[in-house]
C-alpha cells in the first residue's frame, strides 16, 4: 500500500502496464499563482506499507530545501491513519491533496 502524507493513495490497475496513480499537491505559493490562499502541502511523506504484515517497507521526503524525495527512516513515516485520498469521480486517476 501506498500512503502520501499519512492518506492511503488508490492504485489504479492498468492491464498488462501493472499499477498507478497521480497526484497533484502544492509545492510552493509564488506571487502570482492560481489560488494564492491555498498554502504549500510539504513535506510531502511517502510511506510504502506491506499490506501481508503492516509494516513499512520505506519512507521518503520531499520538503521546500529538497528538489527530490529523500529516503527517511522508517520511525519518521508519522501517522498513517489520515482519510485516504480520492477524486472527483470513482473513475479518476489523479487525486489532488488540495481537495480534502
Amino acid at each position: 500500500d501506498l500512503y502520501i502524507s499519512g492518506r492511503h493513495l488508490p492504485l489504479r490497475e492498468i492491464p498488462r502496464i501493472g499499477f498507478l496513480a497521480g497526484l497533484r499537491f502544492r509545492r510552493s505559493n509564488l506571487y502570482p499563482s492560481l489560488h494564492p490562499g491555498i498554502p504549500p502541502q510539504l513535506p510531502l511523506n511517502v510511506t510504502i506499507l506491506d499490506k501481508r504484515t503492516h509494516r513499512i517497507v520505506a519512507a521518503f521526503s520531499l520538503t521546500d530545501k529538497t528538489r527530490t524525495f529523500q529516503e527517511v527512516p522508517p520511525a519518521r513515516a508519522g501517522n498513517l491513519g489520515g482519510a485516504p485520498c480520492s477524486g472527483r469521480h470513482p473513475s479518476d486517476f489523479t487525486y489532488d491533496l488540495r481537495l480534502g
